[in-house]
């Protein structure tokens, strides 16, 4: 039962809420103070009843258990559960967003964050100059230094320890980020200036980069929702930058029929991992041992590349109908995505051999 205390013209209601692991006294109190001109009889009727009002509040969960928390205190404890449950990728990019997330919003209280702090920041992310990094572009031509050091681009990148994409931005003359810059030098055994020109990034970020900030920012109040320290996600309704002038790159049906019409005169090896990699759709992040290849989750585009449910492949692909009987079961990966090809090399072959056999008259007739 909640008590009250009377200090100086307000009132304090304490709700007891048990013990902590320690053993101490968990309490939750609210100031309640009266308008002027209430009468005696008034201010208690009122005050019990806010008294009843506050206890009930608590004992449902709509008042926190902390209250105090701010949003970068609790987002350090839903990152201690995001280290157990979800992927290293996904783990390594809620690190990093989470960054400039507590920089906009860590000190405010959770309980005190509303939609306007979300827009806000949302709105901060659009501005130019917000990356506060350095870009660097290559300034020598690299394909002389590999031909004078002996060296080539792929041996390059296993050395520096950077992506095939940014070893490719050598190439391109394209900006790379000035971590890798740093790293390909270090490797080439070649001082940073020597190779690359350094500027200032000022650019604002993508509209894709800003829904996944708030994608990151919508995951973790959303658990702060299910754990019961809000009642709800400040961050819905949120508007968000049009992501309109994005086109996904993906193969069209006919695209895709062209693409298994020349594989037909290529070895096998290259048919095999070609068309299983056609008709599953499997990506660089899917080299994991949670493999599914028939996954329920809708296909984001609608093209070959991306996998969905069967319905939409069927709707959108028509000669995937065609497709083999081990494509429609569900199959768990326990190893990486090498060992999975290997395992499905002879089922693939007969796949490719029944699927050509099957469609010649039709791909020559398509031609």
């Amino acid at each position: 039962m909640a008590t009250i205390e009377k200090r100086g013209g307000s009132y304090r209601i304490t709700v007891s809420c048990g013990q902590d692991i320690n053993g101490r006294n968990i309490r939750k109190r609210m100031t309640w103070t009266p308008k002027q001109g209430m009468t005696e009889r008034q201010i208690e009727k009122e005050l019990n009843k806010q008294a009843v009002l506050f206890e009930d509040q608590v004992k449902c969960g709509v008042i926190s258990m902390d209250d105090k928390i701010r949003f970068s205190a609790f987002s350090e404890k839903f990152m201690e559960y995001a280290r157990l449950n979800l992927k290293t990728h996904t783990v390594s990019r809620y690190e990093r967003q989470l960054v400039r997330i507590n920089q906009g919003i860590g000190h405010i209280k959770l309980k005190d964050l509303r939609p306007a702090h979300i827009a806000s920041f949302i709105t901060n992310l659009q501005e130019s100059g917000i990356k506060a990094g350095e870009l660097a572009v290559c300034k020598i031509d690299i394909s002389v230094w590999c031909r004078n050091k002996q060296l080539t681009l792929t041996q390059l990148q296993k050395i520096s320890g950077v992506s095939r994409g940014a070893v490719k931005k050598l190439s391109s003359k394209e900006n790379m980020s000035k971590e890798n810059a740093l790293k390909l030098a270090a490797a080439m055994g070649e001082p940073p200036e020597r190779v690359f020109e350094f500027s200032r990034d000022m650019t604002p970020l993508k509209a894709s980069s800003v829904h996944s900030y708030f994608r990151t920012l919508s995951s973790v109040l959303s658990k702060a929702v299910k754990w019961g320290y809000i009642t709800s996600n400040p961050a819905t309704g949120t508007d968000l930058p049009s992501n309109a002038g994005y086109e996904a790159k993906y193969l069209d049906e006919d695209e895709a029929r062209r693409l298994l019409q020349l594989l037909t005169n290529e070895p096998i090896r290259w048919r095999c991992v070609i068309t299983f990699d056609l008709l599953s759709g499997l990506r660089r992040g899917d080299d994991d041992d949670k493999i599914r290849l028939n996954q329920r989750k809708p296909s984001k585009y609608k093209g070959l590349r991306r996998f969905g449910p069967e319905k939409n492949l069927q709707r959108i692909n028509k000669f995937m109908k065609e497709r083999p009987i081990f494509y429609k079961n569900l199959i768990q990966m326990k190893e990486n995505i090498r060992f999975y090809l290997r395992c499905f090399y002879c089922i693939t072959k007969v796949m490719i051999l029944q699927f050509n056999s099957e469609n010649r008259t039709e791909l020559a007739r398509n031609g």
